[in-house]
């Protein structure tokens, strides 16, 4: 009985929640075009906010998510704190560069779908050398596979789109 009660009241408490949970572990089962630092697999955990910082209940949400890709020399995980836009900024040298590169990210929903933006730019602050944007779109598709469309844009060069799909394992 325990377990029922338990069960509806999960339910109920996540019928607010308009946004896919993707938590889980994925398997890479698509890719178009073909990249070589596409990760063969995800795993995805999301933490859900059910009460404000008085312990009051409020509307379920989305805080974090952690993600961790599985490359071919290894695994490498991020956390974001979804609807938060965060950084690093190096500090400077004795002639004014800057002492490594100036990251920003932003993770946001829009709709369904779950954005993740990051960008980098190595050199001076007034005039990077170099600077790469990256865009990820996550959706579920109608078969309930993850769908990740990667646009990466660099200093030079034309922008390029990757559309990875994955399964649930």
């Amino acid at each position: 009985m325990a377990r029922v009660i338990l069960l509806i009241l999960s339910t109920i408490s996540l019928l607010g929640q308009t946004q896919p949970d993707f938590s889980g572990h994925w398997l890479l089962v698509d890719l178009e075009p073909s990249a070589p630092d596409v990760p063969k697999s995800l795993s995805v955990q999301q933490t859900i906010v059910r009460t404000n910082v008085r312990g009051e209940p409020i509307e379920p949400f989305y805080d974090t998510i952690t993600i961790t890709r599985q490359f071919e020399s290894g695994p490498r995980s991020q956390t974001h704190k979804i609807g938060v836009i965060g950084g690093i900024v190096p500090g400077r040298r004795p002639d004014g560069s800057l002492n490594g590169p100036t990251e920003n990210s932003r993770v946001k929903w829009d709709g369904d779908v779950l954005i993740l933006e990051t960008s980098t730019s190595i050199g001076h602050a007034r005039q990077p050398e170099h600077r790469v944007e990256r865009r990820e779109l996550w959706s579920l598709d109608p078969n309930h596979r993850l769908r990740v469309v990667t646009t990466t844009r660099s200093s030079g060069s034309p922008p390029a789109t990757v559309t990875s799909v994955y399964r649930r394992s």
